[in-house]
Order: structure tokens, then sequence, then C-alpha cells
């Protein structure tokens, strides 16, 4: 199209449309907005406010606690399988001092037993021994956990574990006379059964033939 009758032809057309847009452009007009629309910014009342900011603080402080209680558990679950494993090694140090006879430990070097002379490097040996086996009690009495010697409690299978059974005068039937092994307390709890003799009736005399 030629650029002079374009140019007439959009003056033509825009003096026809402009007359019927005018009220549509008023209307969007941002001015128009700003009039006939208030912007204020709507304000809870300070009840509310004080409402929201307490649910806040109690949905924080459960996290907290959830927070806490899964991490104790945790905690417990990890000593429980560690304590484990480091209960029989303080076996072992158990038999260990008990194997030594005490006429052995006596400064007189002179003393002996089957032959074998109480040197002082057996003594030495025997005291680092002990020390090692008290600190590793001590240690694991830090984190709650404890030796547990039923002697003479009344059998409870959910707490002892029976080994054998024989009849013991003057003991009671049902209780225990003997511990082969110890067992250990973790929180209140059994972290390991203590293995037991228990005493049961004696048998019936046989009938005379």
């Amino acid at each position: 199209m030629n650029p002079v009758l374009r140019h007439s032809f959009l003056a033509k057309v825009s003096h026809k449309l402009l007359p019927a847009l005018r009220p549509a452009v008023r209307y969007y007009s941002p001015t128009a907005l700003i009039s006939n629309h208030s912007l204020t910014c709507h304000t809870p009342p300070p009840y509310q406010q004080k409402d929201a900011y307490l649910r806040c603080l109690a949905e924080q402080e459960n996290i907290f606690a959830r927070s806490r209680k899964e991490i104790e558990v945790k905690e417990e679950f990890a000593i429980r399988w560690f304590a484990k494993d480091i209960v029989e090694t303080v076996d072992i140090l158990d038999m260990a001092l008990s194997s030594v006879p005490e006429s052995l430990l006596k400064p007189d070097a002179s003393a002996s037993v089957d032959g074998v002379p109480a040197t002082e490097a057996l003594r030495n040996l025997f005291t680092g021994v002990s020390m090692t086996h008290s600190e590793l009690l001590k240690t694991l009495k830090k984190y709650g956990i404890e030796k547990y010697n039923p002697i003479n409690e009344r059998f409870n299978p959910n707490l002892h574990q029976a080994m054998f059974q024989a009849p013991i005068p003057g003991k009671e039937v049902g209780t225990i006379f003997s511990v082969q092994k110890v067992g250990y307390i973790f929180k209140e709890n059994v972290l390991r059964c203590p293995q037991v003799g228990v005493v049961t009736e004696a048998p019936a005399p046989a009938p005379a033939q």
C-alpha cells in the first residue's frame, strides 16, 4: 500500500475508534484504579497476632522435643551395641584376675604354687590387669552400664539365664545359688542376662526293695 494512503487510512480509523475506546482507557488507567480501590494493608487485631505467636512457639518447642528424643534413642542404641562387645572383654579380664592365686601376690618372694615362684613381675602384671579392669568398669558405669550379680535372688526367666539346676540343702527352691557369668544392666534394662545355677527340689528317695 502507498505510504500516503496507509497513513490516511490509519488516521480515519483512529478518529472513529478513539471515542469508543476512551471509556475503557479511562476505566483501566492507573489513576482510576487507585482512586476507585483502596490499597491499604489489612492488619489482624492484636489478639490474633498473640495467638499466632503462641502457636508458633508451641510448634517450635514440639519440634525441639522430638529432635531431642530422637537423639537420645540413637545414642542409647549405639551405646547398647557397643557395650555388648565391651562386656566380653571385661569377662576375659575377670577370668585373668581370678586365675591368679592369692598366695602368689604376697610380698614374700619365696611363696610359690606348684613350684612356681611369686616373682615381682607377676605381681606387677596382676596389678596392671586389675587397674585396666577397674577403669573399664568405671567407663561403663559412666554411660549407665553396671554389673548385675543376682546371687541368692529368686530366679526370673525374664532377667536370668538358667544354665543348670541342682538341689542345695538349706537353700530355697527356685533361688540362684551360683553365677557362672555376671549380667549387665543398662538404664534399668537388662543388657545381658546373667548365666546362673538354680536350686531345684531334691529327688524323691528310691522306694526300698
